[in-house]
């Protein structure tokens, strides 16, 4: 299992955040992974993936950029992750078929 909280925490630990900010980025990150199982499960995400573009981009420039950066590493961490356990899965059933 991967801790999603985890990672964003590592990622945005250092800054200097209020606690409604971190609020808000935790539950952006946290919709982001929901949207990414969705669109690995085939699912048409295009609408909520427009909703999380434009969220995150109000974070992208100015005082919050360093946010941005943050969650574009967790968000690749996080992915990263998920590709691993994706291959061992697959890997673990195809082993099992031959």
């Amino acid at each position: 299992m991967i801790d999603s909280a985890a990672i964003l925490k590592k990622h945005i630990g250092g800054l200097t955040l209020t606690d409604q900010e971190r609020e808000d980025i935790g539950a952006t990150f946290r919709r982001l992974v929901e949207v990414g199982a969705d669109a690995a499960k085939g699912s048409d995400v295009a609408s909520e993936m427009t909703q999380l573009n434009a969220q995150i981009a109000l974070w992208r420039s100015g005082a919050m950029s360093a946010t941005y950066s943050a969650l574009k590493d967790a968000a690749k961490e996080y992915a990263e992750e998920a590709g691993k356990i994706l291959i061992k899965v697959l890997s673990g059933a195809i082993g099992a078929a031959i």
